[in-house]
């Protein structure tokens, strides 16, 4: 997945949304674990309606790195255990218009980024 080749058709009506939680605190000696959430939210339930698929990049250190959802109905979220924040990338097929790259920094609880 190439963002940058493809950034005209970066949306402005259609979000990518995260919560996270610390499962594990972050010290001096080790980095922490976190449990995070990301789902897809719009201004409308037409443009809502009109996701079919989520096609979400992950950073680099995970082992599957692109994972696919076409779970409408729990607004297409995706549960993570991470361990430090990173730049999600989302590609979002939609119903007769074009797809949507979409990008969402998960910052954490207590974490400052690295």
């Amino acid at each position: 997945m190439n963002y940058q080749k493809y950034s005209t058709r970066v949306s402005e009506n259609v979000y990518l949304i995260h919560t996270s939680e610390v499962i594990v605190p972050k010290t001096l000696e080790k980095r922490g674990l976190y449990r995070a959430k990301v789902w897809l939210e719009a201004d409308s339930e037409v443009d809502f309606n009109n996701c079919v698929r989520v096609t979400y990049r992950l950073h680099d250190s995970f082992k599957k790195q692109i994972i696919a959802t076409e779970s409408h109905n729990n607004q297409f979220e995706l549960w993570l255990n991470i361990w430090g924040e990173f730049t999600l990338i989302a590609y979002v097929e939609r119903k007769n218009q074009e797809a949507l790259w979409l990008t969402r920094y998960l910052a954490l609880p207590g974490c400052p980024p690295e």
